[in-house]
């Protein structure tokens, strides 16, 4: 990820730099669908794309079994989840990660730190 990171940065500072051919491209004016719809209909179509798009992923990507809960707070000893159960694919990568990396360690941890 830092990789990306770095190579983002120095394609914005690229971009930059080179802001003038940039601002020379032949551009399309925009458009603003309240405006050339009205706003009542131009939010009822961006609800039904919305919906229409809903629909198809929910037909072509399969669904996750109903049993499984993400959490978003978890017990700091044993990993088990707590708390809310929204916002929470980053926590969760996070736990997961934490756990790949310091699984061996944790036990010892505690044991150490239980004896004193």
């Amino acid at each position: 990820m830092g990789v990306v990171l770095v190579f983002f940065c120095i394609g914005a500072l690229m971009a930059s730099l080179h802001m003038g051919q940039w601002d020379r491209l032949p551009s399309v004016a925009p458009v603003v669908l309240g405006e050339s719809l009205g706003w009542g209909w131009s939010v009822l179509l961006q609800l039904g794309v919305l919906v229409a798009l809903g629909v198809w992923l929910s037909r072509k990507v399969p669904s996750a079994p109903a049993a499984t809960v993400a959490l978003r707070h978890y017990h700091g000893d044993t990993g088990q989840g707590l708390g809310a159960a929204h916002q929470t694919g980053w926590t969760g990568l996070l736990a997961n990660l934490v756990l790949r990396r310091y699984r061996r360690e944790v036990p010892a941890y505690w044991s150490q730190r239980m004896a004193t």
